[in-house]
C-alpha cells in the first residue's frame, strides 16, 4: 500500500470480472512498511501474485462491513483540498503536515508514530457512505502516504480506538449476519489496526468472535491488511477499507 493505493487493486480485479462482487484482503506482515509480505499458495510463496478463489452457484453472498460506532468519530470535519491518489498534499489549503500540527498530531515538523494508526472517516463520494483509511507513512516530499485513494473535495473525519468498540462493532456485525435468512457459512476479516486497541488482550477480539458464532455455523476469522467488501447490495460496488472489520455470509 505504500506503492499503489488498495483501491487500484479492486478496480482491476473489478473491472477484470465485469463488476463480480470481491471480498478478501492484501497480504501483511508484521514489518513497520509491509514490506516484507508474501501470498502463500501451494508451492509458491511469491511477493507479486494475488491468490483468487472463485464461488459460483446458488450461494446467494450477503456483504457487511462496520468501522467506528458514530460516538466515536470525532465532529472535527476537514476537507482534502490537494491530493495524488493515496497521497495527501493538502487538507483544508495547507500542507498535510501543518493540519496535523494544528490539530495536535504532530509538533514541528515530526509526526507521532502513532499516526500509524489514525483513522481517516471518508464520506466516500459524497453519498454518506463511510469508508475508513490509515495514515500509513510519509513520501520524501512531505505527502501523507495512505491505504487507500483520497480524492480531492471529499470530506472527513477522524475516528478513535477504543476496546469497546472493536469488540462491539464486530459482535455486531456477527449477529446482523446470523439474523438474515439462509446463512451457513460467514468469512470474516478484521484489520490488523483494530487489534492495536486491545492492549495486551490480543486475543480478545478472537474469542468474541467464537463466542458469539459459537458451533451455529462453519466460519473463518482472521486479520487483514487492507479490506476489500463490496458497500452496497448493487453491481460494481467493491470498495477498499481499512480499519475495519468485513464480512461475508453465504
Amino acid at each position: 500500500m505504500l506503492t499503489y493505493a488498495g483501491d487500484n487493486f479492486v478496480d482491476t480485479l473489478s473491472e477484470v470480472s465485469g463488476g463480480v462482487p470481491n471480498f478478501g484482503t492484501l497480504a501483511i506482515d508484521n514489518t513497520a512498511d509491509y514490506s516484507d509480505s508474501y501470498v502463500m499458495f501451494n508451492d509458491r510463496v511469491e511477493k507479486d501474485v494475488y491468490c483468487i478463489i472463485l464461488a459460483s452457484g446458488n450461494i446467494a453472498p450477503k456483504f457487511l462491513y462496520a468501522s467506528f460506532s458514530p460516538e466515536f468519530i470525532l465532529a472535527h470535519i476537514a476537507t482534502i483540498t490537494k491530493s495524488a491518489g493515496n497521497l495527501v498534499q493538502e487538507i483544508d489549503g495547507s500542507p498535510t503536515i501543518k493540519y496535523m500540527e494544528k490539530i495536535g498530531l504532530a509538533e514541528s515538523g515530526k509526526v507521532s508514530e502513532i499516526l500509524h494508526s489514525v483513522p481517516f472517516i471518508l464520506d466516500y463520494a459524497g453519498e454518506g457512505i463511510p469508508v475508513s483509511r490509515v495514515l500509513l507513512g510519509w513520501s520524501e516530499e512531505g505527502y501523507g502516504i495512505c491505504g487507500g485513494l483520497m480524492p480531492e473535495g471529499t470530506k472527513f473525519s477522524l475516528g478513535t480506538w477504543d476496546k469497546s468498540d472493536v469488540l462491539e462493532t464486530t459482535v455486531r456485525t456477527i449477529e446482523s449476519m446470523l439474523e438474515k435468512k439462509n446463512v451457513s457459512t460467514l468469512i470474516l476479516y478484521s484489520c490488523l489496526a483494530r487489534s492495536y486497541a486491545l492492549g495486551t488482550d490480543l486475543l480478545s477480539e478472537t474469542e468474541k468472535v467464537n463466542e458469539t458464532i459459537a458451533e451455529r455455523i462453519p466460519y473463518i476469522f482472521s486479520y487483514s491488511g487492507g479490506e476489500i467488501c463490496p458497500v452496497a447490495d448493487m453491481p460494481n460496488s467493491n470498495s477498499f477499507h481499512n480499519n475495519t472489520v468485513i464480512a461475508c455470509a453465504f
